[in-house]
């Protein structure tokens, strides 16, 4: 192990039997030993699934990430894991490690040691050779909070805070049409027209496609050039998505068998998250294939019993005036010392006169108000 604390932030921490020395966390190298853990914290946690495996965040740790996972013990027992990457540039790391709880997507622990699980993993996280500081984006009244002031208080660390725009939701009412009927007058009539325009022309919703379908439907998307899609965008989104358990993936199809639009995402908990859309917009212009796919899932959804639809990184569209922005709150930890110091205060200095458009990687060392490290 890497390093050994006794803490128990936990204030309802559940006693472990033979967890009396305290909590050790070591980084993980291998995806096998990240899994073997998992199925030990999983174990004692039965029925609790977990979207956030080892594989879902190796799969997200591509064009510029390097998974960064600690394990965490107590007295020789598996208690939990915390998920992170660092920030990498054509291959050279930064120092610069960040991590998302907003979505419960930062830890997987035996119930009530979260907290001790986190303590203990940022220790060996900000500690490791070549780290500079965390970015950490959390949900402003969770433990994560608490944890990192706790570990400021005792650790030489600097530590700020900025509210940021990252994922965003769009909250259900009871029943579809009262979705509908709260909607604008213009949004609401698309909604209906395009729907019952396509449903007019005998073409089919897919519900439910099969993983090696939707791959399929993916890659003749990505040869139709629709817009926004990329190789290397659509490999991550098939990589992330064939590491989630039970993905949310459904389609559009013309009555010829042809796929015009596809969605894939999961659930945190009964809600449904959109991960990525593709929309065949350049054949089919008139259509509004995203609103007509996204219609069929928040009627699903909301008879499900869903409390609403979450955008990972946010929505755009019509949509985007109803969805609300996830509470987040992006927490810098770094080191203290000297020689990060001067280069956090030279970027500082440089901030009002460098665009981010110039200088990316200008948000990742210093929080400057309205950016997001992350994603």
């Amino acid at each position: 192990m890497l390093g050994h604390e006794g803490c128990t932030i936990g204030v309802n921490t559940p006693a472990l039997p033979g967890c009396d020395a305290g909590y050790e966390a070591a980084l993980i190298s291998s995806p096998g030993e990240a899994d073997a853990l998992l199925e030990a914290v999983k174990a004692r946690a039965p029925g609790r699934r977990k979207t956030y495996t080892p594989a879902f965040l190796i799969a997200s740790s591509t064009n510029g990430w390097s998974p960064r996972i600690c394990g965490v013990t107590c007295g020789g027992q598996a208690v939990g894991l915390v998920y992170a990457k660092e920030k990498t540039i054509v291959g050279i790391r930064t120092g610069l490690v960040y991590a998302d709880a907003v979505l419960d997507n930062l830890v997987a622990a035996i119930p009530g040691h979260e907290a001790n699980v986190l303590s203990a993993a940022l220790k060996i996280l900000i500690n490791l050779p070549g780290v500079h500081g965390l970015r950490i984006s959390i949900p402003p009244a969770g433990y994560e909070r608490r944890v990192i002031a706790e570990l400021q208080s005792a650790a030489q660390i600097d530590v700020a805070h900025r509210p940021v725009r990252n994922h965003s939701m769009l909250r259900f009412p009871a029943t579809y049409d009262e979705f509908l009927a709260g909607l604008g007058n213009r949004t609401r009539r698309n909604f209906r027209y395009y729907r019952k325009k396509f449903e007019n022309s005998a073409n089919v919703y897919e519900e439910t496609v099969s993983f090696p379908e939707f791959k399929r439907a993916a890659e003749e998307l990505l040869r139709r050039r629709v817009v926004g899609a990329s190789p290397s965008g659509l490999a991550r989104a098939i990589a992330v998505l064939s590491a989630v358990d039970a993905p949310i993936l459904t389609g559009l199809r013309t009555k010829s068998g042809a796929w015009i639009s596809i969605l894939g995402g999961w659930y945190a908990g009964a809600d449904p998250v959109v991960f990525m859309q593709m929309n065949n917009e350049r054949d089919y212009p008139d259509s509004s294939l995203a609103v007509v796919l996204r219609s069929w899932l928040i009627e699903k959804a909301i008879a499900e019993g869903a409390s609403g639809l979450i955008f990972w990184a946010g929505v755009g569209g019509p949509l985007r005036k109803y969805a609300v922005p996830l509470a987040t709150l992006a927490a810098y930890l770094d080191k203290s010392n000297r020689a990060w110091r001067l280069v956090r205060q030279a970027a500082a200095k440089l901030s009002p006169y460098l665009p981010p458009s110039r200088f990316p990687l200008l948000d990742w060392v210093i929080p400057r108000p309205g950016t997001h490290p992350g994603q």
